[in-house]
């Protein structure tokens, strides 16, 4: 929980005054589909599920509050990702419950997030997208 929600609580705060100082910004962090699901597709722990929930919805909050500053807040919701992180958690992963048949890849989490860090999602705040496969539909 410190590192999953007092972290982006303390980032959060730090650079949203500076943003809103300079006339806005842009927050882009990463959630989990773990917050969406309840970690019902790999064996997680509570506090984790809990954490990426948490995550949703700060996103919100600091969304509402930077809106009027020209802030923009918004995560990413990975599904399994072929990350070094899932390779050495040695969980089997049944890609029949996913539509694509296949795990992400992490350039696959990358340019969406690089997208919420630019002009052409402007108008783009609060949101959580999903980037699962088909995995979660929001």
């Amino acid at each position: 929980m410190e590192v999953n929600v007092r972290g982006p609580i303390n980032m959060m705060r730090a650079v949203m005054r500076g943003m809103i100082d300079q006339g806005g910004g842009k927050i882009a962090i990463v959630a989990s589909q773990a917050g969406r699901n309840a970690g019902t597709t790999l064996d997680v722990e509570p506090a984790y599920v809990a954490s990426k929930g948490a995550i949703q919805s700060l996103v919100r909050y600091f969304a509402r509050q930077g809106a009027a500053h020209g802030v923009t807040v918004n995560a990413v919701a990975p599904g399994p990702i072929l990350t070094p992180m899932l390779r050495a958690s040695g969980q089997p992963f049944d890609l029949s419950k996913l539509p694509t048949g296949r795990m992400g890849e992490p350039e696959e989490v990358g340019g969406p997030m690089a997208f919420l860090c630019t002009a052409a999602a402007g108008y783009v705040t609060g949101a959580v997208l999903d980037i699962n496969g088909g995995l979660h539909f929001s």
